[in-house]
């Protein structure tokens, strides 16, 4: 009994120490980076992050998480976007590949100022996970089979 308390405790002991600080960090140049880059955020966490910082907060009714390094360098976002906000080239390419698949999720990643999205299709039978670039060059990442 006492190794499954001595267990509980340190497993909330971690997940504390992961948890998001509702408080702003302490570093004011990844405040300021923050507030200059994403300009009316709402609902702002911070989580610490080896060698920066992330922040997940919502812009524009979309979902966003930052990753800053120490200095207030934004090194990349995820943006977790409808799939009218794909380009129309990578949409169109889509639907002609994969005319019985519909898009379930999309998720936009920029880092270094290259935009790629991660795609997931699905139709009856398979959900298909794509990466792709912003000029439609698809990479299928996995295949699930329904059960």
């Amino acid at each position: 009994m006492r190794t499954i308390f001595l267990f509980v405790a340190a497993f909330f002991t971690a997940l504390g120490s992961y948890a998001a600080d509702p408080n702003p960090i302490d570093n004011k140049r990844v405040l300021d980076a923050f507030e200059n880059e994403f300009y009316g955020a709402t609902d702002v966490a911070w989580y610490p992050d080896g060698q920066g910082f992330i922040a997940k907060f919502s812009l524009a009714q979309s979902k966003v998480k930052a990753h800053f390094d120490g200095d207030g360098n934004l090194i990349a976002t995820i943006r977790y976007v409808g799939d009218d906000q794909l380009p129309l080239c990578v949409s169109t390419r889509l639907a002609k590949k994969y005319p019985s698949h519909h898009i379930a999720n999309v998720v936009e990643l920029v880092n270094g100022g290259v935009t790629s999205y991660v795609i997931t299709l699905e139709n009856e039978r398979h959900w298909t996970i794509l990466r792709s670039s912003s000029h439609a060059s698809f990479t299928q990442v996995q295949k699930l089979v329904k059960q």
